[in-house]
């Protein structure tokens, strides 16, 4: 009925700490895509969830890559994306699958609340777009507008498929009865390159996404967005805050230059 799929990048010990019970269910099938992971995750993985599909990519895909990876081999009617740092289990996945039974499957995304402000307890509501941290996907709705766009390496790619659903005439819809808990921040440890990395993402491809819809308009015109990033760059108090947007104006700029978010070899562009 639905295969699992999880994003891993040294996410390891994340996995086995939220995802256990869902994957040693062995209720539904699980791929687990590993992004090139610098420790010992894909072993740890392998050793722990032998019935799981360990998919070792040799390079950091990103997260809408990563994800088509698994959506392309899966072979059921519906697939779950999920964060690995979501404490998701077997009933809240089968509350999602009961939901989808319910809506007669007539939908392209259905989403369960991550955040507790969505967390309304009034049923299903139509949204704009959901957050990519756990995303049901009806895979012949999704076959029909096709799967993440290769193009992004983090950020934005949840927005850009949901509103490209939307555009179609299909539905993106979010659970507001099930409530999933997301330890936000804890699919990788963070650290200063890591930090530069997702942020210059930020950048390139909220320029990407608001061009590639014709959004670059109003407060969304490329000179406003960079002239901001870099007020905020320079007269931010905190230091930590004057780099995220150093970063983020460096992946604004080289979506201007025409540069694309991976370089010549596939690998991710980030600041020096």
């Amino acid at each position: 009925m639905v295969t699992v799929i999880i994003i891993s990048y040294n996410s390891g010990a994340v996995i086995t700490k939220c995802l256990d019970a869902l994957i040693s269910s062995n209720q539904y099938p699980v791929i687990i895509v590993d992004n090139a992971s610098t420790d010992d995750s894909v072993i740890h993985l392998k050793s722990h969830y032998p019935s799981a599909n360990v998919i070792a990519e040799p390079k950091n895909l990103g997260y809408g890559r990563a994800a088509n990876v698994g959506l392309n081999i899966a072979n059921t009617p519906y697939t779950l994306l999920v964060n690995p740092d979501l404490e998701l289990g077997p009933n809240q996945l089968g509350a999602l699958l009961d939901r989808a039974k319910q809506l007669n499957h007539n939908f392209t995304v259905l989403a369960p609340a991550i955040k507790e402000s969505d967390f309304k307890r009034t049923g299903v509501v139509d949204a704009q777009w959901v957050i990519g941290a756990a995303m049901l996907f009806n895979m012949e709705k999704l076959n029909s507008i096709g799967f993440f766009d290769d193009n992004f390496f983090l950020f934005y790619e949840e927005k850009d498929l949901c509103k490209r659903a939307k555009d179609n005439g299909e539905r993106v819809l979010l659970d507001t009865n099930i409530f999933v808990k997301h330890l936000k921040g804890l699919s990788t440890e963070p650290n200063l390159t890591i930090e530069h990395l997702k942020n210059w993402h930020v950048g390139w491809s909220s320029m990407y996404y608001f061009n590639k819809h014709e959004m670059l308009e109003g407060k969304r015109k490329p000179w406003r967005m960079m002239l901001e990033c870099a007020f905020r760059a320079t007269f931010s108090k905190a230091g930590h805050k004057r780099q995220k947007f150093r970063s983020r104006l460096g992946g604004m700029c080289s979506f201007c230059r025409g540069e694309k978010a991976f370089d010549l070899t596939g690998k991710p562009r980030q600041l020096p």
